[in-house]
């Protein structure tokens, strides 16, 4: 399993494109819940894609963030990555 920090937690573009790369790779959106707690703000979504969960977190102070199987995460974000240029 990996996590990886994609950017600001409140980086709207980001997470955006990040939801539309997750589409794009075929993954479809399991749930998604919002919380906020003192000073903290968190969303979480749960995507599943070819039979596995990743995980889409913002969570105040602590960035935007992807979890899940190593070889997706690293999928997902070298598709992120190579998105940017569009």
């Amino acid at each position: 399993m990996s996590k990886i920090v994609l950017g600001g937690e409140f980086d709207g573009a980001l997470r955006e494109r990040t939801r539309r790369v997750l589409h794009e790779a075929g993954a479809k959106l399991a749930s998604s819940e919002w919380g906020i707690g003192g000073s903290q703000e968190l969303t979480v979504e749960e995507w599943i894609l070819d039979g596995a969960t990743l995980i889409l977190e913002a969570k105040t102070y602590m960035g935007l963030s992807l979890s899940g199987p190593d070889d997706l995460v690293v999928r997902i974000t070298d598709a992120l990555g190579s998105s940017q240029a569009t």
